[in-house]
């Protein structure tokens, strides 16, 4: 559908804004609230229905969506003041005023297949889940017509799956029986793109939601396939797998075969769905793994590639996702400026660019590195609240570790048996894994808490021995250093 207003043009299949035939860059998310406000001229939009338009069901700031109406105001020449073509009505919602001609270029009927699912991977891929529903449903009425397209709709399947995810979040069990579907009828007519896709997708989405057993089983299968040695995204999200379960060993092995192996972004397709670049990605598991292991000077260098590979044009997740990791790096390292630093910019990219899940993260970091260098008891609250924030979306990955940073900040502010109480929390939600990553962390500061809250020693002395053994299991040197350390303050002598 192609939209004329003024001497603009509004090409939504296209996805471009034209003005006197020019070519206008505006962002996926400008675009997609500029095209659901055409669509509705002279109709007021409440504010909520534009979230539930663009967003859907994730999380987005208010501060966000009117970041976004300002930027569509700039695309058409339009000023907050002037307002020519988007009105806001003080409370109510906005409005795209004056007169908007809508021509159908071409029938949905003369479209392939092919295209039609083309078109809503691309929706996808823009997170615009208003589009892409369209063509899901085009799709799924063309594949009823036409009962040997088993590829088509194995991927039609994973694509649906996606689209339940971009709505309601990595805990949508009916977007994981999407992918099993996909998988089922792809292996069944041997459609190895579609099978390799709804698996890896698959695994992503039990990796996000901690069930990394799961997501190691279905990688180990892709990795024992790959005969060549060219599929570094199952490598990455191998090695991503075996990191948050504590074994550094494995993970970084992984993650330096997937570094070996990366060709350039466009030749991972899986990956780059979600905006990724497993090279980028490899290098940060190695950073992470390396410094709990003990090679500071390593895991630096690795670190340093990371950031340098993530700068690459057109990369916006993968920029705020290599902001986020180097904050987690600075966090374990305690290195409180450093950590503030990356985690305002995973915060300031993931508040421009729309992506809930890495401003709440950064803001989690930031709240942490802040309350470590000042006054801790201010930052408890929007602390819990990012918290919650992305329990909401499932994606419960990290959830152990950013509960492990709040209750550090309770601790700070003189809350130790809150701190202590959550970390017992913590503990127990990673428990469902064979192991995970900050564990040794986790009991150590928990004996810090107890201890503070109940002054008794011996508590603490076992609490910390329980670290030392999971930091010696772990091979997490670096965990078993600072163990020693607080052993030492506690029971000195």
């Amino acid at each position: 559908m192609v939209y004329r207003f003024g001497e603009f043009e509004l090409d939504s299949s296209a996805f471009e804004l034209r003005r006197r035939g020019e070519a206008v860059p505006v962002q996926p998310q400008v675009f997609a609230v500029l095209e659901h406000l055409v669509r509705n001229a002279n109709r007021l939009v409440s504010r909520d229905e534009l979230l539930e338009a663009v967003w859907g069901d994730s999380f987005v700031s208010e501060a966000t969506l009117s970041s976004r109406i300002m930027a569509a105001r700039k695309a058409l020449g339009d000023t907050g003041r002037g307002q020519q073509w988007i009105r806001t009505v003080h409370g109510r919602g906005v409005r795209f005023v004056g007169r908007v001609e809508a021509t159908e270029e071409e029938t949905a009927q003369s479209w392939t297949l092919d295209r039609l699912l083309e078109e809503a991977r691309g929706a996808l891929g823009r997170a615009d889940t208003s589009r892409a529903e369209e063509w899901l449903v085009r799709a799924e009425a063309a594949l009823q017509a036409n009962e040997e397209a088993d590829a088509m709709r194995a991927e039609w399947h994973s694509l649906r799956a996606q689209w339940l995810i971009l709505r309601r979040g990595w805990g949508c069990e009916e977007a994981r029986e999407h992918y099993e579907e996909a998988i089922r009828i792809a292996e069944g007519v041997a459609a190895v793109d579609q099978f390799r896709s709804a698996r890896y997708h698959l695994a992503t989405m039990h990796e996000l939601r901690a069930d990394f057993s799961r997501s190691e089983t279905l990688m180990r299968a892709a990795v024992a396939q790959d005969l060549e040695g060219r599929d570094a995204e199952s490598r990455e999200l191998l090695a991503c797998s075996l990191f948050h379960q504590g074994r550094f060993d494995e993970a970084a092995e992984q993650a330096r075969r997937g570094a070996e192996t990366c060709g350039d972004m466009g030749s991972n397709r899986l990956s780059a769905y979600y905006g990724e670049d497993p090279q980028v990605s490899c290098n940060y598991w190695l950073a992470l793994a390396l410094w709990i292991s003990g090679d500071e000077d390593e895991a630096a260098r690795h670190e340093s590639r990371a950031l340098r590979l993530s700068e690459q044009p057109g990369r916006i997740f993968c920029l705020a996702h290599s902001r986020q990791q180097s904050a987690m790096l600075a966090q374990l390292r305690r290195d409180f400026r450093l950590c503030e630093h990356w985690a305002s910019a995973t915060v300031a990219i993931g508040e421009r660019q729309g992506l809930a899940y890495r401003e709440a993260a950064g803001r989690i970091l930031l709240g942490w590195a802040r309350a470590m260098l000042g006054e801790a008891t201010e930052f408890v609250e929007p602390m819990a609240d990012s918290l919650g924030r992305l329990s909401s979306a499932c994606a419960e990955m990290e959830a152990p570790y950013f509960g492990s940073l709040l209750a550090e900040v309770e601790m700070k502010a003189g809350r130790a048996s809150d701190a202590a109480k959550r970390l017992r929390g913590a503990l127990e939600s990673s428990a469902v894994s064979r192991g995970y990553f900050f564990h040794a962390e986790m009991l150590r500061l928990l004996a810090l808490a107890d201890f503070e809250a109940t002054r008794a020693k011996e508590v603490a002395a076992r609490l910390l021995g329980e670290a030392k053994a999971v930091a010696e299991r772990q091979g997490a040197r670096a965990f078993a250093t600072r163990i020693a350390e607080t052993l030492t303050s506690i029971l000195p002598g």
